[in-house]
């Protein structure tokens, strides 16, 4: 099985479909009693879709008018080179960065734990003071949020050790600790998104990357790849079933061998039940927050010096809402999206969304760079969780990396 390039760069566009039909169908024929979600809610949800998608293909084929053919290149040598020495020295010292971030936050939690007398061998602790600090529920600490932009880092690694992964693969550790850095800190704090997220970067990096190879190098990458690839979304499963069954064993006490069933329960809901939670938001939806959700943290770093009020900015972690078999605090994209202007500001964003989509994935094929990558990755991801939230809303992430990304793309291109 090959996929030309022309095809790769459909697939964000081809992601996001799948992703809202699965969640659609498996909502219809759930054996779980949901609320009815009403039809203007369906109305919202089908129109900013459609918004995403219209988006997506309105650049794409602007982009690939009169060449929109499905093909392989056939190239002889690989269009982009990585010096080995410089690749590695450059991984190792980020690979450093982000172990600091990592261990020096879970011994500042621990710190935080004992400081409320709590026990800091209970891992629900961690959780709790993380989200706590996350939400503002625990006054803003700067030495956290270091460690925190040190495990920002690990966006720009990722990219890397795919890169290394795809043209020499020599070193394991090279290209495997970016992924076990957030594991670790994943399992700590009983965060599954950081494990998530890390593992769709590389495996879209890997996906992307291997294209610039030369011809023969690309099959065999792309066999590879697809080996993987099902191990890799097996495990994603795993590891998302034992930290829901781990957080429901900590919340109710222990439940014994129900934990596990109930674990696969919650996979389900949280799929499914994103847009039943959006349905009951929409009901009680009267304000609007006019810009201050999109740009959320960077109101908050006004805050922090003084230049905005502390109290107008609005948390990004939502009341839990009923929506018949359990209680959820996720709504989907279309929340953050709605939440700021209404419909009137939802559908030009999706289909704003849609545009830059096609462009970033467009823009890196036509010529590579590390910066290209790192967003190209951010905006795949972004449509991969669309069930779940919209990841773009975090803008000073997104300059921390673009910023980071091309200091390490002018050191990874100057020529030894």
């Amino acid at each position: 099985m090959y996929i030309s390039k022309q095809g790769s760069k459909l697939t964000p566009i081809v992601i996001f479909i799948v992703i809202w039909i699965l969640q659609i169908q498996l909502y219809s024929y759930s054996p779980f009693k949901f609320k009815m979600i009403s039809t203007n809610t369906w109305l919202i949800i089908f129109s900013s879709v459609i918004s995403v998608i219209v988006g997506f293909y309105t650049h794409y084929f602007l982009k690939h008018s009169g060449k929109a053919k499905i093909y392989i290149d056939v190239n002889t040598t690989d269009t982009i080179y990585f010096n080995e020495t410089r690749l590695e020295k450059l991984l190792k010292v980020l690979i450093l960065l982000v172990a600091i971030g990592v261990f020096g936050d879970i011994i500042y939690l621990s710190k935080l734990i004992r400081e409320y007398s709590l026990n800091p061998l209970n891992i629900f602790w961690y959780r709790f003071v993380y989200s706590s600090l996350a939400s503002g529920e625990i006054e803003y600490n700067f030495i956290h949020s270091l460690f925190n932009y040190f495990m920002l880092l690990n966006n720009i690694a990722i990219p890397l050790s795919g890169i290394y992964y795809v043209f020499f693969r020599k070193k394991k550790i090279l290209f495997l600790a970016p992924l076990i850095l957030p594991f670790i800190f994943g399992i700590a704090t009983l965060q599954r998104f950081t494990i998530i997220s890390n593992l769709t970067y590389w495996i879209f990096t890997i996906f992307f990357t291997m294209f610039f190879l030369r011809n023969d190098k690309m099959q065999k990458v792309q066999k590879d790849f697809f080996k993987i690839l099902g191990v890799l979304f097996i495990f994603i499963f795993i590891i998302i079933i034992s930290v829901i069954s781990i957080r429901i064993n900590i919340d109710t006490g222990g439940l014994g061998k129900k934990v596990i069933k109930l674990g696969i329960q919650s996979v389900y809901l949280y799929i499914s039940g994103n847009i039943v939670a959006l349905d009951q938001y929409l009901i009680g939806c009267e304000d609007y927050k006019n810009g201050a959700i999109l740009f959320n943290s960077i109101l908050k770093w006004l805050a922090r010096f003084g230049l905005y009020s502390t109290q107008d900015v609005p948390t990004k972690r939502y009341l839990f809402i009923n929506i018949g078999p359990a209680v959820m605090n996720t709504y989907s994209y279309i929340r953050i999206l709605y939440e700021d202007f209404g419909i009137m500001g939802l559908l030009p964003f999706s289909y704003i969304w849609g545009i830059l989509t096609s462009v970033s994935i467009n823009s890196l094929f036509d010529k590579f760079s590390l910066v290209k990558l790192i967003i190209a990755n951010l905006f795949v991801f972004s449509m991969f969780i669309s069930f779940f939230t919209f990841t773009l809303h975090n803008l000073t992430m997104i300059i921390f990396l673009v910023f980071f990304g091309w200091i390490i793309d002018r050191l990874l291109n100057r020529k030894i």
